[in-house]
């Protein structure tokens, strides 16, 4: 049977090297392709659907690609609301191609089409695209913040770059200097309209490292859903003990002045993946100084989340965690020295 006009179909949320292999299967056993890109009816029911791109920025970024291979003429782009498409409308459509996970869905397109005496789909099956981490890559982890676009997991990051002498990083004294700069954007008074003026109607979570920022949040209504804290500002105990662990889960860890160790960043993962699991507000108490673990907490958070942390004489900084912020970090963390 002769592939004469494939159809694919998905959601195509940060577009990664899953979606990237169905269209170049698409494009290279297809003469025309039908991509349909969801609506967000469709998946207002996924894990952080709030993060989901729209619908145009995910477009974009498929004709985007497809203008890289030359393939741009011959496309045409449907919005889908089920999973149907126009596999029932058009009869031209002679073949689909899904995933392992996704095959389900054609065989009971082609159970309809049989209804209405449309000549069955040929099925072509995509094997699973892996990330590094052996599991699959898909937009959900993505937005996790568990993976970026090209399977690279940053938790292997840490483990790779963690593997040392007491399993801690230490900050060597030439970085000082280059950490001093804001990873974001410097908030001179926390007020709730700031985070009303962000994008924080798609925010994932919110994060807070130090015990002055954390209280600042709290005061105007905003209690972080992980605060990392010592119980000091600028090395003396603070007075509002009581009020930053008043309510949630309370997890201690060590970490020493100028460090991040291993422990550190396994609380931090643990405490991202128990807020996914219905754990709501958690303050993790450092012994030691926790201010070198805004690094972790946005290597690791969600796309969207907001970090909030303190920074001497300029106020709150406030990281939009995005995907080159990330990388950002990891590049600093690179920079750290064995103890």
């Amino acid at each position: 049977m002769e592939n004469h006009h494939i159809i694919i179909g998905g959601t195509f949320d940060r577009l990664h090297l899953g979606h990237k292999k169905i269209i170049d299967v698409a494009f290279k056993k297809g003469k025309l392709v039908t991509i349909g890109i969801a609506e967000r009816f469709l998946f207002k029911n996924k894990l952080l659907s709030q993060t989901i791109e729209d619908y145009q920025t995910r477009k974009k970024n498929i004709i985007s690609y497809l203008k890289k291979n030359n393939w741009q003429t011959r496309v045409k782009f449907i919005p889908i609301i089920n999973f149907y498409g126009t596999t029932l409308t058009d009869k031209t459509i002679d073949s689909i191609i899904v995933s392992k996970a996704t095959k389900k869905n054609a065989q009971l397109i082609n159970q309809a089409r049989k209804k209405i005496n449309f000549l069955e789909l040929k099925i072509i099956v995509i094997e699973d695209v892996l990330a590094e981490d052996k599991k699959l890559i898909t937009s959900e982890r993505i937005r996790l913040g568990e993976i970026d676009q090209n399977g690279n997991n940053y938790w292997q990051f840490v483990i790779r770059n963690s593997q040392l002498k007491n399993n801690q990083l230490t900050l060597p004294e030439n970085l000082r200097e280059e950490l001093r700069k804001p990873l974001g954007k410097v908030v001179k008074e926390i007020k709730k309209s700031t985070l009303q003026r962000s994008a924080t109607s798609k925010r994932s979570m919110i994060i807070s490292i130090g015990d002055i920022v954390s209280i600042k949040l709290m005061e105007v209504g905003i209690n972080p859903d992980i605060k990392i804290i010592d119980f000091k500002t600028k090395r003396e105990p603070i007075k509002d003990q009581k009020l930053l662990i008043k309510n949630g889960l309370k997890i201690t860890v060590k970490n020493d002045p100028g460090t991040i160790n291993v422990q550190s960043f396994q609380v931090i993962k643990q405490a991202i993946d128990n807020h996914f699991k219905g754990v709501q507000i958690q303050t993790i108490v450092v012994d030691g100084e926790e201010d070198l673990l805004t690094l972790p907490a946005i290597l690791l958070a969600p796309l969207n989340s907001l970090v909030f942390y303190g920074q001497m004489y300029r106020g709150a900084v406030m990281v939009e965690v995005t995907k080159d912020i990330k990388e950002n970090v990891k590049e600093i963390i690179k920079k750290f020295v064995e103890n």
